[in-house]
């Protein structure tokens, strides 16, 4: 074995192209998967496996505009699970504290906005227009 891969390596220090210092045996093919066989071996009901067969034969013959449609939809289902996520975590504590700790810095602003403005009547007039 050290002598083969002594080989190798002297063959591609001498100018042999790496692959034809390579083993010869061709790559194996890729997997071929097939849905018929995975399913069975999900271990789900009969009912489950021509549910999802069903599904993706029909969403493998719809047109481009019901397929930009369903992706539509899924978004709209994602979005609404995240938006019912965020309203759970608000209602813990440290989504509470979160909650009160951004209207205290938003307080904070106005009342610092509000102290800072000028109105065009308490303003100096320097002769200048702006």
């Amino acid at each position: 074995m050290p002598q083969a891969l002594f080989t190798k390596s002297a063959a591609a220090a001498s100018g042999a192209s790496i692959l034809a210092s390579l083993s010869q045996a061709p790559p194996p093919p890729p997997p071929n998967p097939s849905l018929s066989v995975d399913v069975h071996h999900w271990g789900l009901s009969d009912s489950t496996k021509r549910l999802i067969t069903q599904t993706i034969t029909d969403v493998a013959t719809f047109s481009k505009r019901e397929r930009f449609l369903a992706r539509i939809e899924a978004a709209a289902k994602e979005l609404g699970m995240r938006i019912a996520e965020y309203e759970e975590y608000m209602r813990t504590p440290e989504g509470v504290a979160e909650q009160n700790a951004a209207i205290d810095r938003e307080r904070a602003q106005t009342a610092y906005a509000q102290a800072t403005e000028i109105t065009m009547a308490d303003a100096p007039w320097d002769g200048r227009l702006k």
